[in-house]
């Protein structure tokens, strides 16, 4: 019985590393794609203003504040809304992936709090 037991082991042991090994693996981001990430309390962003290049980029915003929060992203130039978060619960992290476009400035900003401060800048190259 013991013998039964300690292949059984050793069997989930191999089958384990098998799958760490070979498994299914998460899907890269695409390619030229850059990271930026924000975190939300009440009234702020930060951080406020970062540069980034062009292209795909990939934006994690975690709210650390105590209130559901909005995020959209406002394209200056083309006067409209390029990325939108509807609902982000406090304690709560999500991605949002959002095509830019070099020599913009792009805004970061909760609609019902942006008079309050909580706004923040992305300028493209």
């Amino acid at each position: 019985m013991e013998r039964v037991i300690a292949i059984i082991v050793i069997l989930a042991a191999v089958a384990l590393i098998g799958f760490s090994l070979f498994g299914p693996k998460s899907s890269p981001p695409p390619p030229g794609a850059r990271d930026a990430a924000f975190t939300l309390t009440e009234y702020a962003i930060t951080p406020n203003r970062i540069t980034m290049e062009s292209g795909r980029v990939k934006l994690t915003f975690a709210n650390q504040g105590n209130n559901i929060h909005q995020v959209e992203i406002y394209d200056t130039v083309e006067q409209r809304v390029v990325g939108k978060i509807e609902l982000l619960r406090p304690k709560s992290t999500t991605i949002l992936w959002v095509d830019i476009t070099g020599g913009r400035r792009y805004q970061i900003y909760d609609p019902v709090w942006r008079k309050r401060g909580m706004e923040a800048l992305i300028i493209t190259q």
